[in-house]
């Protein structure tokens, strides 16, 4: 039988799961919006039940993994849950590289309701096209599709929106220091509110569509990442855009977009 050590030395990738796994109970942000980034919980801290769930799809990971020419028995990888407040039924398993620490070669989903696994490269490894953008690529955005079509949100709130960009992002990015209300002071520290009011998530309604608009924080102190994401009425993902800007120039702006 296959242990739990056992299996984090053969599995390589990250994946979606069903019911198997409860998700933990959305945690509050900052002036009450109740949304937080992805959660990482460690799979030595599951219990027997769900772990044997999860060994239960060793195969077919595998399996897939092959399709990518990638053999998951060649690395040894170190897997985390990657839970998302707005999905009880789904939850993300991540595994990322012990010999290359921050190498997290591909997501595998596992949608509910059919317990159909998807794999979403994540980089080049064997896996994705050298030049990949994992983001904006068009099947990834389909497979996020699945986990929306198999548990619908509930999109009476702007906070819904957000919360499923910031999960799609938390995916496919890989932990991404997006600006949040609970964290803008830490990651921006602006000098004024008016500051605060540019850098805020935002969420662009319309008829027909409904656009996320937020930023990332990243290595490069001089620029930072804003992301335009573009849902139907339905809450169905239907376009990503990601644009570099000098960090001084959004900070210093008049206006927020």
């Amino acid at each position: 039988m296959t242990t739990k050590l056992a299996l984090i030395s053969i599995l390589p990738v990250v994946f979606l799961l069903p019911v198997l796994l409860k998700a933990s109970p959305p945690q509050t942000g900052m002036a009450g919006t109740g949304m937080v980034p992805i959660s990482r919980v460690e799979l030595a801290t599951l219990n027997d039940d769900e772990f044997k769930k999860i060994q239960s799809y060793e195969g077919e990971i595998k399996r897939l993994a092959a399709l990518y020419n990638f053999h998951m028995e060649d690395t040894v990888y170190w897997p985390t849950l990657l839970q998302c407040p707005a999905w009880t039924k789904n939850v993300v398993l991540e595994f990322e590289s012990v010999e290359i620490p921050g190498q997290v070669p591909s997501t595998f989903i596992v949608v509910s309701s059919t317990g159909t696994l998807h794999l979403i490269p994540l980089f080049y490894h064997g896996m994705a096209p050298i030049k990949s953008d994992t983001a904006l690529d068009p099947h990834n955005i389909a497979t996020f599709n699945r986990i929306i079509d198999d548990e619908p949100p509930n999109l009476r709130a702007d906070s819904i929106w957000l919360q499923e960009a910031v999960c799609y992002l938390g995916i496919v990015v890989g932990s991404p220091k997006l600006v949040l209300p609970e964290n803008i002071r830490e990651l921006i520290r602006p000098s004024s509110d008016q500051v605060i009011q540019r850098v805020s998530p935002v969420v662009k309604t319309s008829e027909k569509e409904v656009e996320v608009l937020l930023y990332e924080v990243i290595a490069d102190e001089r620029d930072i990442v804003e992301w335009t994401l573009s849902f139907d009425r339905k809450g169905f993902l239907r376009d990503v855009h990601r644009e570099r800007k000098r960090r001084s120039a959004v900070l210093n702006s008049r206006t927020r977009n």
